[in-house]
């Protein structure tokens, strides 16, 4: 699954955020070197399903990917002021994804599909990430 494509649209999306990387980028963020607010792009899950056809094989292609946002506050170790600033990197990262097609040709549009809490770290740094898929198709050379 190439999830650059994801990461270049939320870089000119979200304005929020100090830095924004994939599933590597995530150890660094997790020792506390990366700045927050953040966002990290992570595969979770692919699946395919065969269509019926003649001559070439057509599938159809589900990708599911996280983005984990992680914000912190220093006003409190509970996380209530980080929850806050939650919000408008939420906002700001599902407005830049949902209803877009990563590759217009074949795909249907990204649509989120959940969210839940990762962790929140004694020192007010919350964890949180939302879910999201899309569909594409996916033809064999004949």
């Amino acid at each position: 699954m190439d999830l650059e494509p994801i990461i270049a649209r939320l870089k000119g999306a979200a304005t929020g955020l100090k830095a924004i990387g994939g599933a590597a980028d995530l150890d660094a963020a997790l020792a506390g070197v990366v700045p927050v607010p953040s966002a990290f792009v992570i595969p979770i899950s692919d699946s395919a399903s065969a269509l019926e056809s003649t001559g070439a094989y057509d599938e159809w292609d589900w990708c599911e990917f996280g983005v984990i946002l992680a914000v912190a506050s220093l006003q409190g170790a509970r996380g209530e002021a980080a929850l806050g600033a939650l919000v408008p990197m939420r906002r700001q990262v599902r407005a830049a994804l949902s209803g877009w097609a990563p590759d217009q040709d074949t795909g249907e549009p990204v649509q989120k599909t959940r969210g839940h809490l990762l962790r929140l770290d004694g020192d007010g740094r919350l964890w949180w990430m939302d879910q999201f898929r899309w569909k594409s198709f996916y033809r064999s050379n004949p």
